[in-house]
């Protein structure tokens, strides 16, 4: 078996961000799929924006409007690569959001927000997850 990668870039103010997504997979089956990207943000412009700049020939994006939604589309949509999450939404907030989904299978999150919580990396950190 070996590792077979899935890269692809991402532009943002200027800096470019590598995204990688390892899988194992037989070598003679060696085929690239596309990453499975959920977005969770209650402001329909942020939804938008992300979706408009990830390629859509790499990424295959599933939306939602606010958190239990999120979990929703989540067992709809599965295997998802990563979760890119609001850190401030109305009823079940990004790291609820997450922390739900890691009772079941843990998956790397963005956490993306205008006001995030001061301590919202030491309680991942605590939690064993960053």
């Amino acid at each position: 078996m070996s590792d077979i990668g899935c890269a692809g870039m991402l532009q943002v103010a200027d800096l470019p961000h590598q995204i990688v997504f390892r899988e194992k997979t037989h070598p003679s089956f060696a085929v690239r799929r596309k990453a499975n990207i959920l977005i969770a943000d209650d402001e329909p412009c942020v939804l938008k924006f992300l979706t408009a700049v990830l390629p859509a020939d790499r990424y295959r994006i599933s939306q939602a409007c606010n958190g239990l939604e999120a979990i929703l589309v989540w067992h709809q949509s599965k295997p998802i690569d990563l979760l890119i999450a609001d850190v401030n939404m109305p009823g079940l907030d990004g790291p609820l959001v997450a922390e739900a989904i890691w009772v079941e299978k843990y998956i790397p999150v963005l956490y993306i927000s205008g006001l995030p919580p001061a301590d919202l990396a030491e309680r991942h950190i605590q939690d064993g997850r960053a």
